[in-house]
C-alpha cells in the first residue's frame, strides 16, 4: 500500500503504518467526532425548539413569558 512501509531494522515484521499517517488519522477522526458531536447537539436543540413551538401551538400561547432580573418586567423569550 502507498502509506505503509516494512521495518528496516530487524527482522521483517509486517507493513507498519508511519508516523505522519498516524497523526493525521488522529486528526481526521478529532475533527470528525468533534463534528458529529456538533451536529448531535444542533439536532437536539432543534428538537426542543420544534417541541415548544409544537405545544405553543396546541395551547393557543404566543410565546414563553421571561422575568427580566434588572427590571421585574416580563417579556416574551427571543429565540
Amino acid at each position: 500500500m502507498l502509506f505503509l512501509h516494512r521495518n528496516k531494522v530487524g527482522p521483517r515484521l509486517p507493513l507498519e503504518p508511519t508516523m505522519p499517517q498516524l497523526i493525521l488519522f488522529l486528526i481526521v477522526a478529532a475533527i470528525a467526532w468533534f463534528g458529529y458531536r456538533k451536529f448531535v447537539l444542533d439536532a437536539e436543540r432543534l428538537a426542543r425548539q420544534r417541541e415548544r413551538v409544537r405545544k405553543q401551538q396546541q395551547t393557543g400561547s404566543q410565546g414563553t413569558l421571561v422575568k427580566d432580573p434588572a427590571t421585574g418586567e416580563y417579556r416574551l423569550k427571543q429565540d
